[in-house]
């Protein structure tokens, strides 16, 4: 079960080689930058926006419907992409024989793509938090398919880059071609979506559904709920009862037997499914009610948002800090090595944080916490105390520091702009940072509010990279597009910008971005220190 959820996630992380390819859309198709953030963030809006209905369909109905769907999705939009490209440039360009698809056509192709990720993505984190939900290294296994989701970026651009490449007329290696990828990750997808809906499965669930109920009986909360007490009202006289007139002669017995059982087993279905739905719903409203989950969201909106936006963009923050006469490679290196190192660092850091977390993380309580309307539950309620303790916020609050500096790299000219071949530096920060809080903040939902209700709880924080994503790349295209034009000097990477056929050259095409996604990492430190002050104080041990 453990490696077909690897698996899953391992090759559900396509879209983060976004960067790998988006240069081609200014190049070969005559997008602007508005339009290349248009489909990414297009793509952003299709994996997070509907993740709290994707969540909700799996805790109620199993990963494997989620799984089938992202095998439609993947397939339906790479391959529609990949007949968009190779069409060429939209009707609407100002390009020679401009007689390609639609804009609209790529935007819903990423749409289909971004919806794909979430259900691949979603059902293999919740199956695996669902089934380990009180292992020993529970942090460690969840780490594991989110580590996956980020390493699946590095091999894939590789492939890409050196296996789907472009052949020269001199016969050297070009770009990637973008045709043969999209059809490569088209059917790729199609099958380990299959894969995942024969495989996944969550074991045992009603007895993981009765734990949470019997665990709400104990704090009190049952007391008034409406469900229970018609159950406990009505009792269980209609379960396996033979209504029988006093007159029958006892010939159709055997069969009133068989009856009875199958209406038993039945009666016990719909039970189950009624328990089920109110315990889910009841958990959904108590994770809304609570302020330190608003916290939590806020800042994985402010944390999310600028490294999202990074991911899409490297891949032309680089040409923007080569100088108009360079002839080579460029001097911060291509956009493969910066998907390769993102994905590495991002992978390396949510296993550590993962294998840290149960370590020295502290242990329950024994203690229900019912204030704010909120339920923390025990999950390990014969554990001691480890001597040693580390709190989840003390690896998430440093993690979100590495971002913010990462950033500040790029804002300030004597570092990155003066010296392009320290970008790889800012890319592995931004990766450690991103993928430590990737990994940190599932598995704190899962530790505060237990996982009955997990992939529906995760689903509405992990929302918001979506409107956090949108928000900085409209800034950083806006920036960009703003300093690409008229044919201005080709100065160095730190010179001033300007630049032809959409592109621009120097500081000033992502200077103003970077100071702004530097603060707003900074901003989401501070909500999440105020998040944790507030489970302190009500001794929620996370």
């Amino acid at each position: 079960m453990l490696e077909t959820d690897t698996v899953a996630s391992l090759c559900a992380g396509s879209i983060t080689t976004y960067s790998l390819y988006a240069p081609r859309f200014l190049t070969q198709l005559h997008y602007t930058q508005l339009q290349v953030n248009a489909v990414s963030i297009a793509a952003e809006m299709g994996l997070y926006l509907l993740v709290p209905l994707f969540g909700y369909l799996c805790d109620r109905y199993s990963p494997t419907p989620l799984s089938l769907l992202a095998s439609f999705l993947f397939g339906g939009g790479y391959l529609l992409a990949a007949f968009i490209y190779k069409a060429g440039p939209p009707a609407s360009s100002e390009a020679p024989e401009a007689h390609g698809l639609p804009f609209s056509l790529m935007v819903c192709a990423f749409i289909a793509v971004g919806a794909g990720t979430a259900c691949m993505y979603l059902s293999a984190v919740a199956t695996c938090a669902k089934n380990f939900s009180r292992g020993k290294y529970r942090g460690l296994i969840l780490a594991l398919p989110i580590a996956a989701f980020g390493l699946s970026g590095m091999w894939q651009s590789q492939v890409g880059a050196n296996l789907l490449y472009e052949h020269l007329p001199d016969g050297q290696k070009g770009d990637v071609d973008v045709f043969r990828y999209f059809l490569f990750l088209g059917l790729l997808l199609i099958g380990i979506g299959l894969l995942g809906a024969l495989f996944l499965r969550i074991v045992d669930e009603e007895e993981l559904i009765d734990r949470g109920v019997e665990e709400l009986e104990r704090s009190g909360l049952l007391q008034d709920s409406e469900f229970f007490s018609a159950q406990n009202g009505r009792g269980h006289h209609n379960y396996g009862t033979l209504h029988q007139d006093d007159n029958d002669d006892g010939s159709d017995v055997d069969a009133d037997l068989s009856e009875s059982v199958v209406l038993k087993k039945q009666q016990e279905e719909a039970r189950l499914r009624r328990k089920k739905s109110w315990l889910l719903n009841h958990a959904t409203s108590s994770f809304l009610s609570d302020r330190t989950m608003w916290l939590l969201a806020a800042g994985f909106f402010l944390v999310t948002g600028p490294g999202e936006a990074y991911i899409n963009n490297v891949g032309t923050i680089i040409p923007s800090l080569t100088p108009r006469t360079w002839t080579g490679p460029p001097p911060a290196g291509h956009a493969s090595l910066h998907v390769s190192i993102i994905a590495l660092t991002s992978t390396i850091a949510r296993i550590l944080t993962g294998a840290i977390s149960d370590l020295f993380a502290p242990k329950p309580n024994n203690k229900n916490d019912n204030n704010d309307n909120n339920n923390h539950r025990t999950t390990e309620p014969n554990s001691t105390r480890n001597p040693t303790t580390l709190s989840r916020l003390s690896l998430l609050l440093p993690s979100a520091m590495l971002l913010s500096i990462g950033f500040l790299s790029l804002s300030f000219p004597v570092l990155v702009p003066d010296n392009p071949s320290l970008l790889p530096v800012t890319s592995a920060l931004l990766g450690l940072g991103y993928g430590a809080c990737f990994s940190l903040v599932p598995i704190i939902i899962s530790v505060v509010w237990d996982v009955e209700n997990f992939a529906t709880n995760w689903g509405i924080v992990a929302v918001m990279p979506a409107p956090g994503a949108a928000l900085w790349g409209i800034v950083y295209s806006v920036e960009y597009g703003g300093h690409a034009v008229g044919d201005g000097p080709g100065g160095g990477a730190g010179g001033g910008a300007g630049g032809a056929s959409g592109q621009c050259f120097g500081l000033a095409c992502f200077e103003g971005w970077a100071w702004g996604c530097a603060a707003s990492v900074a901003l989401a430190v501070l909500l999440w220190v105020w998040a944790w002050r507030n489970w302190r104080r009500r001794d929620v041990p996370v």
